[in-house]
C-alpha cells in the first residue's frame, strides 16, 4: 500500500522513479482505483453540461421538448457508464498492442504486459486530472448557458482558437494541442524511456502515438 501511494506521489514530482519501480514490481491496483474515481468525478462534474449538449442535439433533430426532458437524462446515465468502462477496456487493449510492439522491436524481454499495463494505468492519471481541473473551471469561467458545443467546455487555450473551421471533430482534436498537453506527453516519454531503456528523443516518438490514441478515443464520443 505504501509503495503504491509512493508511485502515485512520485508520478507528479519524479515520474522516472515511479516507472523504474513499476518496471521491477508492476503494482497497479491503487492507481486504477484512483483513475476510476477521477473518471466518475469528471463525468459527474460535466453532467449538467453533457445533458445540455444532449438536449441541444435532440432539439436540432426536432424532437418534442417533453421527450427531450425524458430522454436526455437517460442518455446522460449511459454517458457515465460509457466514460468509465470504455477507458478501462482501452487501457487493456493498448497495453496488449504495446506489448506486441515491444516484442517486435525487441525491447527488454523482462518487460511484459503487466509492466506496460501498470505504467499506462499510472500515466493516464495525468490527462484525467487535467480534464478534471478543466471541467471544474467551466462553471466559473464560462457558465452552463454559454456551452453550445463540446469544444465550449475546453477552458485551456488550444489550437482550436486559431481555426475558423466548423468541423466539431477537427476543433476538438485541435483543442488537445495546448500548453497542458506537454505534461502527459512528457510523462509518457519518461515511461517509454524507462521501460524500453532508450533515450528521451526516441521515447518521445513512441509516446506521441500513445497520447494521440487517447485523443482519438475521446473524439469517438463526438462522432
Amino acid at each position: 500500500m505504501k509503495e503504491s501511494w509512493q508511485n502515485i506521489k512520485h508520478l507528479f514530482v519524479a515520474p522516472s522513479a515511479t516507472f523504474a519501480r513499476l518496471k521491477i514490481e508492476p503494482k497497479w491496483g491503487m492507481a486504477l482505483i484512483l483513475f476510476c474515481l477521477l473518471q466518475v468525478g469528471v463525468t459527474w462534474a460535466a453532467a449538467p453540461f453533457t445533458e445540455r449538449l444532449i438536449s441541444l442535439g435532440l432539439a436540432r433533430e426536432r424532437m418534442p421538448r417533453y421527450l427531450i426532458e425524458e430522454v436526455a437524462p437517460i442518455i446522460g446515465h449511459f454517458v457515465l457508464l460509457f466514460s468509465l468502462i470504455v477507458p478501462l477496456i482501452a487501457i487493456v487493449v493498448l497495453s496488449a498492442i504495446l506489448t506486441f510492439a515491444a516484442r517486435i522491436f525487441r525491447v527488454d524481454a523482462a518487460v511484459r504486459f503487466r509492466h506496460i499495463y501498470a505504467s499506462l494505468t499510472h500515466a493516464v492519471l495525468i490527462p484525467t486530472l487535467v480534464y478534471f481541473v478543466n471541467t471544474a473551471f467551466v462553471p466559473v469561467l464560462r457558465g452552463i448557458e454559454n456551452v453550445w458545443t463540446p469544444v465550449d467546455m475546453q477552458i485551456v487555450p488550444g489550437l482550436h482558437l486559431l481555426s475558423s473551421s466548423e468541423n466539431m471533430q477537427l476543433l476538438m482534436f485541435l483543442s488537445h494541442f495546448n500548453p497542458l498537453s506537454i505534461w502527459p506527453v512528457a510523462v509518457l516519454t519518461i515511461a517509454v524511456s524507462v521501460l524500453a531503456d532508450t533515450g528521451k528523443i526516441t521515447a518521445c516518438f513512441g509516446a506521441i502515438p500513445i497520447w494521440l490514441s487517447g485523443v482519438a478515443l475521446e473524439l469517438l464520443v463526438f462522432r
